[in-house]
């Protein structure tokens, strides 16, 4: 049987099949104790057989992007270098936008559900992570008790 990575928030029309397989690779890079959050993978109408997907997780955020003969690539942007997560919304779908220091890193054709829900919880980790670097707390007190709200 094949190993479950936990997934604290899966909306009902996600395929829970396709985004184990994306949670399964992005273990790989998880930190001891990082939890995934919430994934959100490009809509099908991106005509894509491999989508692309955004990895809210405890410790960062996370771009997969699948290429050629199975390789995976991965850009993680850790919650203390974030400085927004924003959503440009569409007429089919919407973009992602994630800025840091380092530049704009946009990731399209997420469905607008759930890229708010991205935006949502990427909006509460970094304001936990802002308040964290303030008192000097080991981790966000929404990660440690409950972790971000839902909608």
């Amino acid at each position: 049987m094949t190993r479950q990575i936990p997934i604290r928030y899966i909306d009902p029309e996600q395929d829970a099949y396709a985004l184990q397989s994306i949670a399964l690779e992005a273990a790989r890079i998880l930190a001891p104790g990082e939890e995934i959050l919430f994934i959100a993978a490009e809509n099908t109408a991106a005509k894509a057989v491999k989508r692309d997907a955004v990895a809210v997780t405890t410790n960062r955020i996370i771009v997969y992007r699948p290429g050629a003969l199975g390789r995976v690539s991965f850009h993680d942007y850790p919650w203390q270098d974030v400085l927004h997560v924003d959503i440009e919304k569409g007429m089919l779908s919407t973009e992602i936008l994630i800025e840091t220091p380092a530049g704009r890193r946009q990731v399209g054709w997420i469905p607008s559900e759930q890229a708010e829900r991205v935006y949502e919880t990427s909006r509460q980790m970094v304001r936990e992570w802002r308040e964290r670097r303030k008192t000097g707390l080991d981790a966000p007190s929404s990660i440690r008790a409950t972790g971000p709200a839902s909608s």
